[in-house]
């Protein structure tokens, strides 16, 4: 049997050994080998597998007995993950090139196991005496484990690569946080950094912007900024714009990366224009300033899956370290506000006219400033390490520090007066506070004591109590009620005079605000007043009394800028305002009274003077006309003509007259039949068409109530027929819940009140209505009519 061992040359192959001459111990042999043997015909269909194969493969004998290298069943793979056609396989190409074929690595995927094998193949032709290829030995090996190892290395050497850059990037970093201050210029460098060094394709830094609720670019750098202007900015809030890296970075204050763009749900809003740059991957990470987020750092791969645990690690740290460095920045700036804040408290105090001692939490004086020693004459290396008592010799004031000391261990603060002596022994007064400084444990580690000299005010307050009790008795025994109140209105005096006038207990008084016991009606009066910066001059106003009576008071007061006090005497002018009231009253009821009796006067002058026009002027002209009459019938001349028709016009203007003067028969037929005469007279005469509705018909009406009412109805009849060109008027008389209401409409050209005013026919129209206490109203438009409205409340006294 002949093999073919190089192209184009044939080996006799070498002598058989005695063990393959027997075939049972040759497959015996061949089964226990770890190797895998496969025998296949010039079809490259397998005749012979060994149990190797067939573990190797994952198939049965039965499977792979007959089973062709060209079958496409068979899942085979190159190194490189493409496919491997059956006709490239070692065998096939072996029996194609009757050459041995060595060394050749295939992947196959066993369907059983679902898994995949890495196997190194040779492929060995084998020839028969006649040199025609018999069949084709296959032996392969397991070479996954060491594939495995392979790949690991090469996942592992890109895998230090991405470190070394990342190392880099890291180093990069710590370098310019280590030598910049300005927040600004460590996040655009960082920026760049994460591009030029750490490999990534994109890299921006957003801030937070509460009106927008936003997270807005700051800084960027990298392939393609427009990604930032292609939709809306990331949202601080849960909604689906803030749930990508940033947004949820933002506010969780932790790092979040996506390592697949292309297939993450959280990345939807994003997505297509990510892909459209090749990035592939992303992470946020925050930077926290004293626990909160002020920036977010974003970076985008080119590859998935780039975020493993070290590089993860590298990034967070890198992240950390400049959260670390803008705390530190932070801190440095506060520190040099502390210190600037600091010298200028350093600088007070020592130039303070208050004296300031700090002492520990024994009462063992630190420090003095110099005002403490020009009060008391005791220099500040004299004070200094000693107790504070001893410069407080005064027999109680040992006590008092024990109650300051244990006051102290409840309240922060401690307030007081003390009698204390100079070096030189001289007795003084000081306003005295002591405040607590505690640790971070709350305990107390320093006291400090701000001392004020108020000896002086000490003795003018003695001589003030003195004049005080002098003035108070003086001001007790006045009959006025005498106030005083602060720029609030809140009472700090008021003299006992108050509770006899008012009847309100004095602490009631003192616990009620001023403007508590004024009428609505006046508040606004009094609080004006009383926030003038000025003094004050017979400003009355009424006071609610205990028992709910109202009495007058006339106040004058002083204001005074330096206490920002208003001294005030009120005095009861109740009585006087009560029979200045009833003196008005008397005076406006004669004058209503002189007014009834004119108008009177007018109605009995007017009577008198149509009898005399009907009676006297009228018969007379009338006997004129029957003369002239019987002259005409005689000798017909032109001037008695129009001598009669003078004559004639006389006496209708005469009698016309008459009629207005005169009063219809009013007490006999009564006012709506009086109204009614008077419009079916200008009906008669006039254009306009009058129309009259009464409905009070079951009252009686005050017979001089009706005289004036009718009177008024003439005058604005009389002003419509000469005025208002209207085609209609309408009068009506309505009384409901004993309120009479006159209303008088015309539909002519109408008139603008504001401008005409009153005319005497309404000023004489008004005083009848105010004579009877009623209301009058005119309401007109040009060219809109008008509605002159008069209502009377019958149960008054009239």
């Amino acid at each position: 049997m002949l093999y073919a061992g190089f192209p184009k040359r044939k080996f006799l192959p070498p002598k058989i050994p005695e063990i393959m001459k027997n075939e049972n111990e040759f497959r015996d042999l061949l089964d226990n080998l770890s190797v895998g043997v496969l025998k296949q015909g010039p079809d490259t269909a397998i005749r012979y597998s060994n149990q190797a194969a067939l573990n190797m493969l994952g198939l049965t004998k039965e499977q792979i007995i007959g089973k062709s290298s060209l079958d496409p069943a068979w899942n085979v793979f190159h190194e490189d993950g493409s496919a491997f056609p059956g006709n490239t396989h070692p065998v096939p190409v072996a029996i194609a090139s009757l050459q041995p074929v060595k060394d050749v690595v295939m992947g196959v995927y066993r369907p059983a196991n679902k898994d995949r094998i890495w196997l190194l193949v040779n492929a060995l032709p084998y020839f028969d005496e006649a040199g025609k290829l018999d069949y084709v030995i296959c032996t392969f090996s397991d070479i996954t484990r060491q594939k495995n190892i392979e790949i690991q290395l090469q996942e592992n050497e890109k895998a230090i690569r991405k470190s070394k850059r990342l190392y880099k990037f890291t180093a990069r970093i710590n370098n310019l946080i280590l030598h910049e201050k300005d927040p600004a210029v460590i996040y655009s460098e960082s920026c760049k950094i994460a591009v030029d060094t750490g490999g990534f394709l994109f890299a921006w830094i957003g801030v937070p912007d509460e009106n927008t609720m936003r997270i807005r670019p700051e800084t960027w750098w990298g392939n393609d900024a427009s990604y930032l202007e292609c939709y809306p900015n990331p949202s601080i809030q849960n909604i689906p714009e803030g749930r990508g890296p940033t947004g949820r970075a933002f506010r969780e204050g932790k790092h979040y990366y996506c390592n697949d763009i292309a297939n993450d749900p959280a990345m939807a809003p994003w997505k297509e224009e990510a892909l459209k740059r090749e990035y592939r991957s992303s992470i946020a990470l925050p930077f926290l300033q004293n626990g909160q987020v002020v920036a977010v750092l974003t970076l985008y791969g080119a590859e998935p899956d780039i975020f493993k645990i070290e590089q993860e690690k590298l990034l967070v740290r890198a992240a950390e370290n400049i959260s670390f460095a803008l705390n530190t920045i932070a801190l440095e700036k506060e520190r040099k506000i502390t210190d600037c804040k600091l010298r200028k408290i350093t600088q007070a105090v020592e130039q303070a006219t208050l004296s300031v001692i700090i002492m520990d939490a024994d009462g063992i004086i630190e420090y003095s400033n110099p005002a403490y020693t020009t009060l008391t004459g005791y220099s500040s290396e004299e004070i200094t390490g000693k107790n504070i008592l001893l410069f407080n010799p005064m027999h109680d004031n040992e006590l008092t520090y024990t109650e300051i000391e244990e006051h102290l261990k409840k309240h922060q603060q401690w307030k007081g007066i003390l009698a204390n002596h100079k070096k030189n022994g001289e007795l003084f007064w000081e306003s005295l506070v002591i405040s607590k400084v505690c640790d971070d444990k709350g305990n107390m580690t320093n006291m400090i004591a701000i001392k004020e000299d108020i000896t002086r005010r000490k003795l003018t307050e003695a001589a003030l109590e003195e004049k005080t009790k002098f003035v108070t008795n003086i001001l007790e025994s006045s009959l006025d009620i005498i106030s005083v109140l602060d720029k609030s209105g809140n009472r700090v005096y008021l003299s006992q005079s108050a509770e006899q006038i008012l009847g309100y207990s004095m602490h009631k008084l003192m616990q009620t605000s001023i403007f508590e016991l004024i009428p609505e009606d006046e508040k606004e009066l009094v609080t004006h007043a009383i926030h003038q910066k000025g003094h004050i001059q017979n400003l009355i106003h009424r006071i609610i009394c205990k028992d709910g009576r109202l009495k007058y008071f006339s106040w004058s007061s002083r204001w005074d800028p330096e206490s920002e006090y208003r001294y005030s005497i009120g005095k009861d002018i109740t009585y006087q305002m009560e029979e200045m009231k009833e003196k008005e009253r008397l005076k406006i009821e004669a004058e209503h009274k002189i007014k009834k009796a004119v108008f009177e006067g007018e109605e009995n002058e007017k009577l008198f003077l149509s009898l005399e026009l009907h009676d006297n002027i009228s018969q007379m002209l009338s006997a004129a006309r029957m003369f002239l009459g019987m002259y005409l019938k005689k000798g017909n001349t032109q001037h008695l003509e129009e001598s009669m028709q003078l004559l004639e016009q006389s006496i209708k203007e005469t009698r016309n007259l008459s009629h207005s003067i005169a009063l219809p028969k009013l007490k006999e037929i009564g006012l709506k039949d009086s109204v009614q005469l008077l419009l079916n007279h200008y009906n008669e005469a006039a254009t306009i068409r009058f129309t009259l509705t009464a409905h009070y018909l079951e009252i009686d009406l005050p017979y001089d109530l009706e005289i004036n009412i009718y009177r008024i109805i003439q005058e604005q009849v009389n002003n419509i027929v000469k005025h208002s060109q209207a085609k209609t008027a309408t009068i009506s008389i309505n009384e409901m819940n004993r309120k009479l209401t006159i209303e008088i409409t015309d539909d002519g050209i109408g008139f603008n009140p504001a401008e005409k005013g009153y005319s005497i026919g309404l000023m004489n129209m008004k005083t009848r209505v105010n004579l009877f206490y009623g209301k009058m109203d005119i309401q007109s438009q040009p060219l809109q009519g008008c509605k002159l409205s008069i209502e009377f409340f019958l149960d008054q006294d009239f």
